[in-house]
């Protein structure tokens, strides 16, 4: 039963990867963003 459980199948890893680096991507976005204002204000 452990295992069944346990074990990661690969599509869901990836889709997980996927919202993981959609997130990253906007977070990362923001604070360039928000260096770029400050540096011009």
């Amino acid at each position: 039963m452990v295992l069944r459980y346990a074990h990661h199948h690969a599509e869901s890893l990836r889709s997980g990867i996927a919202v993981l680096g959609r997130a990253t991507e906007k977070i990362s976005t923001n604070l360039a963003q928000s260096h770029e204002e400050r540096a011009t204000a």
